[in-house]
């Protein structure tokens, strides 16, 4: 979930970053429904939720922010639709894993056959547990060359678990239907980047990345 708007000069973003099963659980809609999709957010939370974002624009600073959003889950927590699963901790595990676990292993951890885990993955995450792990890779990559734009690719390919540079152009041809040097390249002229207020969201994003790998 995430806010953005302009405050006087300040460009303030404010996002609510939910576990990989979350939805699932506190809303009991199949992930597979969500994925890929533009949805209002109403049609997945509740009408309420435009409550939220209005006291989010009103609020006086992060730490106003910080609780209206800590009162908006704590409520969708109390009302959570299904129960937890080993599958949830283990998608969470995947996330430092650097894409680098086979599929009979997270079945393993999870106490499923392969095939109930792919099912069930499915229906809590919206994508199967293979896209689930090129994703996380992918998403290191392109955190990183976000951050330091400098950055051989080559060097960001085996820093992010890629076997060469040409594995890493397929995943950016198949999430962004762009090679990376043309997605940055079109990055690079976003209006967040020309008014230079990505660099820091930049570099904490891929220090994020960095720690769970």
């Amino acid at each position: 979930m995430i806010n953005r708007y302009l405050s006087g000069k300040d460009f303030i973003t404010f996002n609510i970053v939910f576990q990989p099963t979350a939805v699932f659980r506190l809303t009991g809609i199949s992930s597979s429904e969500l994925a890929d999709q533009y949805l209002d957010a109403e049609d997945v939370f509740s009408r309420n939720i435009r409550s939220v974002l209005e006291q989010l624009q009103s609020a006086a600073g992060y730490s106003q922010m910080a609780l209206v959003a800590d009162r908006f889950v704590s409520s969708l927590t109390r009302q959570a639709r299904k129960e937890a699963h080993r599958l949830d901790t283990v998608s969470r595990l995947m996330l430092t894993s650097g894409g680098k676990v086979s599929l009979d292993w997270l079945a393993g951890e999870s106490c499923l056959s392969p095939k109930q885990f792919t099912r069930k993955f499915y229906e809590r995450t919206g994508v199967n547990p293979k896209t689930y792990l090129k994703i996380i890779r992918f998403t290191k990559a392109v955190n990183i060359k976000n951050a330091y734009p400098d950055r051989d690719w080559l060097q960001i390919a085996f820093e992010c678990g890629y076997f060469d540079y040409q594995h890493l152009v397929k995943d950016y041809k198949e999430f962004t239907k762009n090679t990376p040097n043309d997605f940055h390249l079109i990055e690079s002229n976003s209006p967040e980047r020309r008014l230079g207020l990505a660099s820091e969201v930049y570099k904490s994003r891929a220090e994020s990345s960095a720690f769970l790998a």
